[in-house]
């Protein structure tokens, strides 16, 4: 018999109140895997648990199940991770982005409306999807929250993370220097890290997100695109953690 670990993994929110899959996973379960009436799979509530289930009523609308098991899933990173983003003009590279912000592990998803964005509105629905699938592929039980179209000065004026960094490019003897991630950010507290535009943060901006409390980070020589960004970003937040926790 596969242990808990190894059986398929599906989402749904409300699996203990209807004890049924939604109609797309239903139909993925049943009709694209094949599976059938008596067959053992796992599901998630994105809510941080994972729920050993029998399949009772194989129907690709709504596929009903049985609960046998229900585990904690342990977050392996401290606090909450929030990245507020601008999103860049190709829909691709974001999708990306959010596809692999939440396999490196993240709690939540800002689409920032920036001076210099160069696209104003996400698709919201399918960036769900996206980090749902991404979710169910890196094995979490968390899904992230999603934000969208959010204006930067509201963003930054109502953040209110024990730790505040932007990451931008910006030269000017009115801001404090940029520092490295590791000097300003202990490892334990919950993060948001702000990451521009292509054509960076403007210096209005900059300088709203330090009156606010935001330290300006810098992650090396090299200039990198809004996407790198991201992840490099979110990669030194679990590094740092890493490195803590030793």
């Amino acid at each position: 018999m596969k242990s808990m670990t190894d059986l398929p993994l599906f989402y749904a929110p409300d699996i203990e109140r209807d004890f049924c899959l939604p109609p797309d996973e239903s139909k993925h379960c049943i009709r694209v895997l094949r599976m059938a009436e008596g067959d053992r799979i796992k599901v998630t509530d994105g809510q941080g648990h994972f729920f050993e289930s029998v399949i009772t009523e194989a129907s690709t609308n709504k596929c009903m199940l049985k609960l046998n098991g229900k585990e904690k899933w342990h977050k392996y990173w401290t606090g909450t991770i929030t990245i507020a983003v601008s999103p860049t003009k190709n829909a691709d590279r974001i999708e990306w982005l959010a596809e692999k912000l939440v396999e490196l592990g993240i709690d939540k998803l800002v689409m920032l409306k920036t001076e210099h964005s160069e696209r104003k509105r996400a698709n919201k629905e399918r960036l769900e999807r996206i980090i749902v699938s991404a979710m169910k592929q890196s094995l979490k039980a968390q899904k992230p929250l999603l934000e969208v179209d959010v204006p930067f000065d509201r963003f930054a004026g109502d953040c209110t993370e024990p730790c505040k960094l932007i990451a931008h490019c910006v030269d000017s003897d009115e801001l404090p220097s940029r520092q490295l991630p590791h000097t300003i950010y202990q490892g334990t507290e919950d993060v948001c890290i702000l990451i521009g535009p292509e054509g960076d943060f403007s210096l209005k901006e900059v300088s709203l997100a330090t009156e606010k409390g935001f330290k300006g980070m810098t992650m090396g020589e090299s200039r990198l695109r809004t996407e790198t960004a991201a992840l490099s970003a979110t990669q030194w937040i679990h590094v740092i953690q890493h490195i803590k926790r030793q």
